[in-house]
């Protein structure tokens, strides 16, 4: 049992950091191209690709 927990609670932190560090590339990312292109309308099709 215990070891049994262990594991599910190994496996939910390795997907809590990986989704952590997802989101934060992806705002990364974000705020990257919203910089590039503000007078763009390509954020509108970039939050298309995200979502």
């Amino acid at each position: 049992m215990t070891a049994l927990h262990a594991v599910i609670v190994h496996t939910l932190i390795i997907n809590i950091i990986k989704t952590m560090t997802l989101t934060i590339l992806q705002r990364k990312k974000l705020v990257q191209f919203l910089n590039f292109s503000k007078k763009n309308t390509l954020h509108e099709y970039y939050f298309k690709a995200l979502t």
